[in-house]
């Protein structure tokens, strides 16, 4: 498992405690990646079971082939369609075929709906980026199925969130 931008890495964490044979690789910039090796250093049978990237998956390689899944939570939103796509594209060549790509967040259901939840959420990626955004679902599997994915399924989950699963 890939986890872009994984902060303090919490699905991973569940994830990895769940499911003693998972390796995860957590990607993101170098002070989030410190502050997370001190945490996971405390979880007993994680830590020989985790690699650490540093970087900034807006320009770095992810590699060719290399993992089953990979996850992005609450990462797209912070984005522009193009800096997402490129994320995107990156995300494919790093998965392995029939490897899954899971993204989580806030997805725009096509009769415009949203949660308040979402709704304030949205708002905040207007004051706090450069052209992030809360994305419709059309809008997010047009992107993948460009680039090569298939199968996309929609999850929502509570609290307005919702999950993307797509197929390389």
């Amino acid at each position: 498992l890939l986890d872009l931008g994984s902060g303090l890495a919490p699905i991973p964490r569940l994830l990895l405690a769940r499911y003693p044979h998972l390796h995860a690789t957590l990607f993101d910039l170098p002070h989030i990646i410190k502050m997370i090796k001190g945490e996971l250093l405390m979880a007993p049978n994680i830590q020989d079971r985790v690699l650490y990237k540093e970087g900034d998956c807006r320009y770095e390689d992810y590699g060719n082939r290399i993992y089953d899944a990979i996850l992005m939570s609450n990462l797209i939103h912070m984005y522009d369609p193009e800096t997402n796509n490129t994320i995107f594209a990156r995300a494919y060549k790093a998965l392995r075929p029939k490897g899954g790509l899971i993204l989580h967040d806030y997805v725009l259901t096509d009769d415009c709906t949203i949660s308040w939840q979402g709704a304030l959420f949205s708002l905040n990626m207007l004051v706090g980026t450069w052209g992030g955004k809360n994305y419709f679902r059309e809008e997010i599997q047009t992107s993948l199925e460009i680039i090569g994915f298939s199968d996309l399924q929609l999850k929502p989950l509570k609290g307005g969130t919702s999950l993307i699963i797509a197929i390389k």
